[in-house]
């Protein structure tokens, strides 16, 4: 496997113009490496990940928030709120509408809009959900989200995601791309009680047999933090430039680019 690595590497530099090095070698130069090098049952990445989980110790786990931190949709989220309740002539400018889904959720606003204006809950869930449906396609990954991801699956390490996300999850994870480096994928729709309840991880950690020390969720929110606190394991903040979240020290690690994580001793 050195081997493989090693001319995988020089393919990917020599298509790129540019510098790379393990883990961030994608999966078509492996393919072409193992044919140079005439390794007949290779197969395909997922293989050689588990046979370095199997051969190189444990690595960490990674459970994941989505929305704000490996999901850029915020905007398509703000915008679709800021639409329903003009439609429900609730005065609400989107500055105000980003605050508060970051710093409590989409749900926290849609209780406020329910009881500023009488409608059922349901009904105007229903609503946004129309609403941002198109809207879905226009969300693309944070930066260097799927980079992070790649990098720490080659590594040994495994994904998870756990988030408010419902229906829609599997779909814009399929269309940014990101499906393929989840292990497993809770979303509202999953029938735990919202974060910072820890019974979405707790499923998790014991379906899998995962190691609380040498678990980390990794969120934008304080919510995500809480989450990780009650569920006993470690927690990432991601806080880019501009974030309304402020760290309240209770965090394992907070990192301001996604990238900086694979790079992490942890």
């Amino acid at each position: 496997t050195p081997e493989l690595i090693t001319t995988a590497t020089e393919l990917q530099e020599q298509a790129t113009e540019s510098p790379v090095q393990w883990p961030y070698i994608e999966e078509k130069y492996f393919a072409e490496a193992a044919k140079i090098l005439g390794i007949p049952d290779y197969s395909d990445k997922n293989r050689f990940i588990n046979e370095r989980r199997l051969s190189s110790g444990t690595y960490p786990a990674f459970i994941w928030d989505l929305d704000g931190t490996l999901l850029d949709s915020y905007t398509v989220i703000v915008s679709g709120l800021y639409r329903l309740s003009k439609e429900y002539g609730f005065a609400a400018e989107k500055e105000e509408i980003s605050k508060e889904v970051i710093t409590y959720s989409v749900t926290h606003f849609l209780n406020r809009l329910e009881a500023e204006t009488g409608l059922p809950y349901d009904k105007v869930k229903a609503r946004y959900s129309e609403i941002t449906g198109d809207e879905n396609q226009k969300i693309r990954p944070i930066e260097h989200a799927a980079d992070t991801l790649r990098a720490l699956m080659m590594r040994g390490s495994r994904n998870y995601v756990y988030t408010h996300r419902g229906t829609s999850t599997e779909e814009v994870l399929r269309n940014t791309g990101l499906l393929e480096y989840f292990d497993d994928i809770i979303t509202s729709t999953s029938g735990f009680p919202r974060k910072p309840d820890p019974s979405g991880i707790d499923h998790l950690v014991g379906k899998y047999g995962l190691d609380k020390e040498k678990t980390y969720y990794v969120g934008d929110r304080t919510i995500d933090i809480e989450c990780a606190v009650n569920a006993g394991v470690k927690s990432i903040l991601f806080l880019p430039e501009g974030s309304y979240t402020i760290p309240t020290g209770k965090e394992t690690v907070l990192v301001k680019d996604l990238a900086e994580i694979p790079s992490l001793s942890l």
